[in-house]
């Protein structure tokens, strides 16, 4: 888990990056629309290419809004399960110091 946790963390810090990209892609290839000689059917696929640009960057932010619930869930999961450990060990520990002074008696 903790290195799913620390995947999903470097995941989620490269979401400016991917969203700075496709924003500065969608932008040029606006610019790049307005540019003389460029033809109607050119204009069409930049146009369609923005279209994919901002639905990705949608899908950027829907997949980030899950990541963080998922890693607030799997940070949640990991403090549980260190502490189910901890607690377990120390059992585990004064059994094993009750069998020794059991024994020593």
């Amino acid at each position: 888990m903790p290195a799913a946790r620390d995947r999903l963390h470097r995941l989620m810090a490269d979401k400016q990056t991917v969203t700075d990209t496709l924003v500065r892609y969608a932008n040029e290839e606006k610019a790049a629309e307005s540019e003389a000689g460029r033809t109607d059917a050119e204009n069409k696929a930049s146009e369609e290419r923005i279209g994919i640009a901002n639905r990705s960057l949608t899908e950027v932010d829907g997949a980030a809004g899950q990541a963080s619930t998922l890693s607030r869930d799997l940070d949640d999961r990991l403090s549980r399960a260190s502490r189910d450990y901890d607690d377990a060990l120390k059992a585990l520990r004064a059994k094993i110091d009750e069998k020794r002074k059991a024994a020593g008696q």
